[in-house]
């Protein structure tokens, strides 16, 4: 890492921004009946919302199974209507004009899907792909202005997650811009990380390949300071394949 990097620790902004940990809203078929209300209740952007007015909502509401590798959103493309991830993974990516992807974020459970391009009319500036066979809820654009007009709280929540978000993209733009390979390596698997006693642990799976897109290096680089970063001991596995991130004084 660089000569004059300052040691690395978690910090409060990553930590605030951090998603929880991507547990499905509903369960796998053939345990519970859920309906589409009782959906919108468990995910964080609706929480708010009484019975009444989740069940008046869940009315225009539909669910849609995504097979892996699938375009869940496509760059260029405008909104017509929101989609909150339910299950499986996805990311977000852009293309440059030679074909080459930048992974610009993880999407986690309970997150908003084509909410921007809703709210200021523009087209995608990103992609979403599933990593998994994904369930989405789907809400039409019309409905998700009207929820917005009628229940405040879901406007909060909606700026809350937006400044989250953008806070991260700020913290990236500045890793790019200011850090080694092993800094920003350290620093992107932080955020994607969540606190498990006295220690930090990334628990999803992600390959080589995809954390070098986010941090704008090759794979065979990621896949060497990876190794430099567990013989210094600043991380290690654990046996289900998780990665633990030691924490710096």
């Amino acid at each position: 890492m660089g000569e004059h990097a300052q040691p690395w620790q978690p910090s409060e902004v990553a930590a605030a921004a951090r998603p929880e940990p991507t547990t499905p809203v509903w369960p796998p078929r053939g345990q519970e009946t859920v309906s589409l209300a009782q959906l919108l209740r468990r995910l964080p952007l609706f929480a708010s919302l009484d019975e009444s007015a989740a069940t008046e909502l869940a009315r225009h509401c539909s669910k849609r199974r995504i097979p892996r590798g699938d375009l869940i959103l496509s760059q260029g493309v405008r909104s017509l209507e929101l989609g909150v991830l339910l299950s499986g993974r996805a990311h977000s990516f852009r293309t440059d004009p030679r074909g080459r992807e930048v992974i610009i974020d993880l999407i986690r459970i309970g997150d908003p899907l084509g909410d921007l391009s809703l709210i200021d009319g523009q087209p995608h500036s990103s992609s979403i792909r599933s990593e998994d066979d994904c369930d989405l809820l789907l809400m039409p654009g019309g409905v998700f202005a009207m929820t917005l007009a009628a229940h405040p709280q879901v406007a909060q929540m909606l700026l809350l997650q937006l400044s989250q978000r953008v806070r991260a993209a700020y913290r990236r733009i500045a890793s790019l811009a200011h850090q080694d390979v092993g800094e920003r390596l350290l620093q992107r698997l932080l955020d994607l990380s969540v606190p498990d006693g006295d220690e930090w642990v990334l628990r999803e799976r992600i390959a080589r390949q995809d954390l070098a897109k986010m941090i704008g290096a090759s794979r065979e680089m990621v896949s060497r300071t990876m190794k430099e970063l567990e013989t210094a001991r600043t991380i290690r596995y654990r046996a289900d394949g998780s990665i633990v991130l030691r924490k710096t004084p």
